[in-house]
């Protein structure tokens, strides 16, 4: 089994919602008979629980106790497809890039004022020797 996606679930606004509550995901690469389990994180016991889910083509659907944070554990045959589907970019998995992230140009801004600062002393110092 391998975990192929977790998602963190937290609601948008205020909740008016009643627990168990069934959810339904679409998940690239799963069909009706892949193995699949819905893990939910219990923030009170810090342990991750197996949720009662049933799957569909694309789609599983798991009754959740709580909004936390969700994974999804499919089975080597499934697993194997996703990972063909999103290494090649076929079939019905695409793989995104992930935007580049942090402060990749920090160093030049750094030294771009270092060498102004450094122009400006030896101008005023020049200036200084002349008067």
């Amino acid at each position: 089994m391998t975990v192929i996606d977790v998602k963190y679930l937290y609601p948008y606004g205020a909740f008016s919602g009643k627990f168990p509550l069934t959810m339904t995901f679409n998940v690239t690469g799963v069909t009706s008979s892949s193995k699949v389990q819905v893990l939910a994180y219990n923030d009170e016991t810090g342990q991750w629980e197996v949720v009662e889910c049933t799957v569909g083509n694309g789609t599983v659907t798991a009754v959740l106790n709580s909004l936390s944070l969700v994974a999804f554990v499919v089975d080597g045959k499934t697993a194997g497809t996703i990972n063909t589907a999103t290494s090649t970019g076929s079939g019905s998995n695409t793989s995104t890039v992930s935007p580049k992230t942090g402060e990749g140009n920090t160093m030049m801004i750094v030294a771009m004022f270092a060498a102004i600062g450094l122009a400006g002393m030896t101008v005023v110092v020049a200036g200084r020797k002349r008067a």
